[in-house]
């Protein structure tokens, strides 16, 4: 077994004993070497009479006939949980393991559990990998069934939502023409920054993506040329640099019309010096920051997170110490602020057109808890009108 496969191994079993109770006793049906038994402190079971649970790790894929192998332990009564590959190509896949008989998309093997009498409850995808821990439970059971204890019951919940949004941004990547290594940066409130974002500088620039992620700025802000640059890479065309061991080269500034650091500051040990060697190329900024006054405490400076913490106040004035100008700005979701930033001029005015739209325009406010409030209040006086025409229709029929 490679070391790829053991790691991998190890934190889709680290998924499983999460939300799997400690103490069960497991008959293991496992393909390989699997540490799930010892993390949950579990008693291996001779057979599955004597189990609370049917362990059918990494064995899916080996399977000549899966449905047949789940039918048999729905017949026992047992839960099963599976970990088996479900999500990216399989060509892609760090692991392919000789004798493997098929593959399965999250589609094909809920259909499958659903044929044999099971109930995918859910699938959890870990940080990296594509491998997902499925729990498969029985449609009815006994009500003293350790699933449906009131604490584990409220586990599983958690983790069922969890698995639901990993599954949505997978499909969400699948529509992108898996655009981008990791179908687990998508989300559609990031793209919405990046749209807000790329309002504020006309079309058709050279667009150096700090940060990149899912490259949304590629597609909302329609540039030239595009360069993609991050941590780590999310293609083949990404440029890798740690800002917290080394320095954004001066050579990527200079090929480009306009830097972008989205969500990038916050995690960054020194911002001042990044945000320094930009605009000395003299180079246009588009960033966003979760301002100080709007964070949780849960979320403030977590280790290994953010690094930072300035108010709007704070990191405005610091914009302007520098030697930028805010050309524009907007509020998103009440949290973060974006702003598009110009090197100071002795004209006073950017040296890089506006955005289509965007000169003289008032800040842009994006609050989707606010839109959703504002939706629900028409909505009503929708409903109300549309009662009071029937009303007052059914009043007209009587009198005639």
């Amino acid at each position: 077994m490679s070391i790829n496969a053991a790691v991998l191994r190890e934190m889709t079993c680290v998924i499983a004993s999460e939300f799997l109770p400690k103490g069960l006793r497991v008959f293991d049906h496992s393909k390989g070497e699997w540490p799930l038994l010892g993390m949950i402190e579990g008693v291996a079971s001779a057979s599955a009479g004597d189990a609370d649970l049917v362990a059918f790790l990494g064995a899916a894929e080996f399977s000549s006939d899966l449905g047949a192998e789940l039918s048999t332990f729905r017949a026992s009564g047992l839960p099963v949980v599976c970990i088996l590959c479900l999500a990216g190509d399989p060509a892609d896949w760090p692991i392919l393991e000789a004798g493997w008989s098929r593959t399965y998309t999250a589609e094909e093997f809920d259909a499958i559990a659903d044929a044999a009498g099971y109930q995918v409850t859910l699938k959890v995808f870990p940080a990296n990998g594509p491998a997902a821990a499925c729990l498969l439970l029985p449609p009815e059971a006994d009500p003293s069934a350790w699933w449906l204890e009131p604490g584990i019951e409220a586990q599983l919940k958690s983790y069922t939502s969890r698995g639901e949004r990993q599954i949505e941004k997978y499909r969400a990547w699948l529509a992108t023409g898996r655009k981008g290594v990791d179908w687990r940066l998508q989300s559609e409130q990031w793209r919405v920054r990046a749209s807000i974002a790329a309002s504020m500088i006309p079309p058709g620039l050279a667009l150096l993506d700090v940060g990149c992620g899912a490259m949304y700025l590629e597609d909302e802000a329609a540039p030239r040329r595009y360069i993609p640059v991050d941590m780590d890479a999310r293609d083949a065309r990404t440029r890798v640099v740690d800002l917290n061991q080394q320095a954004l080269p001066t050579e990527w500034i200079d090929e480009v019309d306009v830097v972008a650091l989205m969500g990038v500051l916050e995690y960054i040990n020194d911002p001042v010096a990044l945000l320094k060697s930009i605009v000395g190329r003299r180079k246009p900024l588009l960033c966003s920051y979760n301002v100080n006054e709007a964070r949780s405490a849960r979320r403030d400076l977590k280790p290994g997170r953010w690094r930072n913490d300035y108010t709007s106040e704070e990191i405005e004035k610091l914009f302007t110490d520098i030697g930028y100008a805010i050309t524009d700005s907007a509020l998103f979701t009440g949290k973060q602020k974006i702003w598009r930033l110009d090197p100071v001029t002795e004209t006073g005015r950017p040296a890089l057109p506006f955005g289509p739209g965007r000169e003289g325009a008032p800040p842009i406010v994006h609050d989707p808890v606010q839109e959703r409030k504002e939706a629900a209040r028409k909505a009503r006086i929708d409903l109300k009108a549309e009662r009071m025409a029937e009303r007052e229709a059914r009043a007209r029929n009587r009198r005639t």
